[in-house]
């Protein structure tokens, strides 16, 4: 039967209800598969996620030889498939390595993101959607140090923001009595930017900005361009993550 309030639309109605949906209550569920070695991608819009749809789909859609299979923990996957690994949401973990080469290769993230990217256009992140992706991109080594910068960030400064990205996470790290746009910026990629361009707009920001490039060129391990002050300057995770203790103390004199 038709719902004939025009005033109480499905989305809304539907949003308010916890759990998976059905087609039948106005939360039909989308289910995607992606190759993470084609970059091809299948979607479909269907009635239930129970147990007989999703085996048929991935039946249909994921060879049972010489293909792995990872999904979240959700009940009408198991059994789905000879080469399945999952991880486990409930909990909180979002990507794992099974395989003890430092790549968490267990994960689900890559459709998730897709499904973001495509309702949206741009995707809000935030600190567990972030981390979840890193982990997929970073060595242990190298998500530590950026958990430290963060952790760090999310103590000292006025506002940590999260960005909206449709490849990659990340975060910035804003201190007003410096300037009202971030001085740094991390990727989920665990690129850091130098957002020195920014705080070009006030002479006292500028003046901050030129004691940070003093600081860290000293240091002679992140070599800041002569010309600084018309960029933002980025460094791979394997450039900083190796001194983020340093990176912190820096930091801390100048922004606390």
């Amino acid at each position: 039967m038709p719902h004939r309030d025009p005033t109480d639309s499905p989305r809304r109605r539907a949003h308010k209800r916890k759990g998976h949906g059905t087609y039948a209550n106005d939360r039909p569920p989308i289910i995607s598969i992606i190759s993470r070695d084609t970059g091809e991608q299948r979607w479909w819009v269907c009635d239930h996620a129970d147990p007989q749809t999703c085996h048929n789909l991935i039946a249909d859609n994921v060879p049972s030889e010489s293909t792995l299979l990872y999904t979240d923990e959700w009940q009408s996957y198991r059994g789905s498939h000879p080469d399945h690994a999952t991880v486990a949401h409930g909990v909180r973990e979002w990507a794992r390595d099974d395989n003890g080469d430092g790549q968490r290769e267990v994960h689900c993230n890559t459709c998730e993101g897709a499904v973001a990217s495509s309702s949206h256009g741009r995707r809000r992140w935030d600190a567990p959607a972030f981390f979840a992706d890193a982990e997929t991109r970073l060595t242990p080594e190298q998500l530590g140090a950026v958990h430290r910068l963060h952790d760090w960030a999310a103590e000292h400064a006025d506002e940590v923001r999260y960005g909206t990205g449709t490849q990659r996470g990340s975060f910035s790290a804003g201190f007003t009595h410096i300037h009202g746009r971030s001085v740094f910026t991390i990727y989920s990629d665990g690129t850091l930017t130098l957002n020195f361009k920014w705080l070009t707009t006030s002479p006292d920001a500028e003046a901050w900005a030129e004691r940070l490039a003093a600081e860290l060129g000293r240091g002679q391990w992140l070599p800041i361009p002569a010309d600084f002050k018309d960029r933002f300057v980025s460094f791979g995770a394997a450039e900083w993550t190796p001194r983020v203790g340093e990176l912190i103390d820096v930091l801390a004199r100048l922004a606390t």
